[in-house]
């Protein structure tokens, strides 16, 4: 694993909160020997888990002295006036190091759980980073690879509801293969829920339903099955989720050049 890598997999804020398996204690050991930059980084992250402790520190509730206090009472032998100055301050200093000792325990605990659920929502923060980077990535590679193919034709589709929206693409498969179109998913505006996408060919000025696009196609690409008589193509807003015969609301439009 790179430098790089590691440092993004949370595994150093896991070995912080010595939440590791073995295998990964391991890992992280070895890393903290080879990298300068991955102690630098762990003594951070237990400077700022320190920082925040102390910061989300909160003073036990009443309730917490008044029970220990009941407890020290209910076990303790009834005082007599024969029990020495001696015997009852020692008394009185073994109650106060109960109660000390129980609040300490009762905020490590809290700060322990504290710590914990950062720590566990930070690391959803940072997967969830890493998906739609990856996710992102693809997408871009995706469209850069039908770019760069010279038998691809891309038709450029400009949105009909706001102008100066970024526009999106489609493209047009091998001339001398089966008749594909590709449809650059990502870039289309995102819909309320109960509204729908359907992808059109546009053949002798008339709509033709090619189908319903998927907001989740895979690498932000889907590919239809097309008219080789196209002339141009739309998208559609929608209320049915199977599509309807004409198009209701035009979102995005373009013309073959």
């Amino acid at each position: 694993m790179d430098i790089q890598s590691f440092l993004q997999s949370g595994l150093l804020e896991s070995y912080a909160l010595t939440q590791c398996t073995p295998e990964e204690r391991k890992l992280v050991e070895e890393m903290l020997q080879q990298h300068p930059e991955a102690r630098a980084e762990l003594e951070a992250i237990e400077l700022a888990l320190e920082q925040y402790a102390q910061t989300q520190a909160v003073v036990p509730p009443a309730e917490v002295k008044d029970r220990i206090m009941q407890e020290i009472d209910s076990a303790s032998p009834p005082m007599t006036t024969r029990l020495n100055s001696s015997a009852g301050r020692l008394l009185q200093a073994a109650a106060v190091l109960l109660l000390a000792a129980a609040t300490y325990f009762w905020m490590q605990q809290r700060t322990a759980e504290q710590q914990l659920e950062a720590s566990r929502q930070q690391s959803l923060a940072l997967q969830q980073q890493i998906q739609e980077c990856s996710s992102n990535l693809a997408t871009q590679r995706a469209i850069v690879e039908l770019l760069r193919d010279p038998k691809i034709r891309p038709v450029k589709m400009s949105n009909q509801i706001n102008p100066a929206a970024i526009p999106s693409y489609v493209f047009n498969g091998d001339p001398a293969g089966p008749c594909k179109i590709s449809v650059d998913v990502a870039s289309l505006p995102v819909q309320p829920a109960g509204k729908y996408l359907q992808f059109w060919a546009i053949v002798n000025k008339a709509p033709v339903s090619i189908g319903m696009i998927k907001i989740d196609s895979l690498n932000g690409i889907q590919t239809f099955d097309c008219n080789p008589n196209a002339e141009g193509f739309a998208v559609s807003i929608e209320d049915n989720p199977n599509g309807n015969a004409a198009p209701t609301t035009v979102l995005m439009f373009g013309l073959q050049g």
